[in-house]
């Protein structure tokens, strides 16, 4: 199950493993993906009871949870929602992960840390300096939280399309690479 099938990185994900014929479900809140052999699904992550019921029926080995609000001055202006959508809503879903027994990835960013230096380890103190990193850091806390075993990835800015060809610029895509090695049907 990937969230944020719409956005860059899930319809990335969704489309090359539906071409490795991996069930794949694509969830996505107001664009959904159509790409023949995968199940695509509206779910809006702020209506918990929805997004429970949809994990839950779904029964996912994985859930790699892309979605986010990431216009970083929409993010100013609306913070409280920007919370619900990158904090809490990460959360639930985890949890719900969790009740299901599925493997857990967060899509997270280096925008935790201010900027200043590189070459950052996961034991460097987060220095968030704007709402959009301050959520995603408070996302990745919650899932935390709910999933200790879940995979918090920090991902650079990312840009590319979705076709035939892997996703370029700062995308690492080793890490795609690798997370296609650990496709839902690895243990």
């Amino acid at each position: 199950m990937v969230t944020g099938a719409s956005g860059l990185l899930g319809a990335n994900l969704v489309f090359e493993w539906s071409r490795q014929d991996l069930d794949v479900v694509a969830m996505a809140n107001i664009h959904t993906v159509s790409i023949p052999g995968v199940k695509a699904l509206r779910c809006d992550l702020l209506d918990a009871k929805h997004t429970q019921e949809i994990v839950r029926s779904m029964n996912p080995g994985w859930t790699i949870h892309c979605a986010a609000a990431t216009n970083v001055e929409w993010c100013e202006r609306n913070v409280d929602e920007c919370f619900r959508i990158n904090a809490a809503a990460s959360g639930l879903l985890a949890r719900t992960a969790r009740s299901v027994g599925a493997r857990f990835v967060y899509i997270s960013t280096d925008s935790v840390f201010s900027g200043e230096r590189g070459g950052h380890t996961e034991s460097d103190t987060a220095t968030p300096l704007n709402v959009y990193a301050r959520s995603k850091l408070a996302g990745e806390q919650a899932v935390g939280q709910e999933l200790p075993t879940s995979l918090i990835v920090r991902t650079q800015g990312k840009s590319g399309r979705v076709d035939a060809r892997p996703i370029a610029a700062t995308l690492d895509i080793f890490w795609l690479r690798g997370c296609y090695l650990c496709s839902p049907t690895s243990e």
